[in-house]
């Protein structure tokens, strides 16, 4: 079997913008630092785009290499900042409990039977 891969081309700076935005985005949702780890440079005839960093759990990169080079970075991170996210926002148990998701729901129907009707009454009229 032979596997061939197709990488599109894409701008450097799109690249680097979605690896940090797919991170950023589980720091956030999951109320947890990430720490993502990637190689840079020339790999048998592959430029790697490097672009190591530490997210923080609100989703904001805290610290990020700064070249394509060998670079350690470090950060001291408060490891109870994602808590509040945890417990909060994010906690879907919390928010079944408060019967939010029903009202919601509730809304949303309602919201779009009434642009049905609207639309149906509209219909009906220009028929006429």
């Amino acid at each position: 079997a032979r596997v061939i891969f197709y990488t599109p081309e894409e701008p450097n700076h799109l690249r680097m913008f979605h690896n940090w935005l797919s991170m950023q985005a589980a720091a956030y949702q999951n109320g947890i630092w990430v720490v993502g780890v990637a190689k840079s440079g020339n790999e048998d005839g592959n430029m790697l785009i490097g672009g190591s960093c530490i997210i923080s759990p609100t989703g904001e990169i805290v610290v990020q290499t700064a070249t394509d080079g060998d670079e350690v970075i470090v950060f001291r991170a408060d490891i109870k900042l994602g808590e509040y996210i945890r417990s909060s926002m994010f906690n879907f148990e919390n928010i079944a409990d408060q019967n939010i998701m029903d009202s919601f729901q509730v809304k949303l129907v309602s919201r779009y039977q009434n642009i049905i009707t609207r639309k149906n009454q509209n219909t009906k009229t220009s028929r006429k």
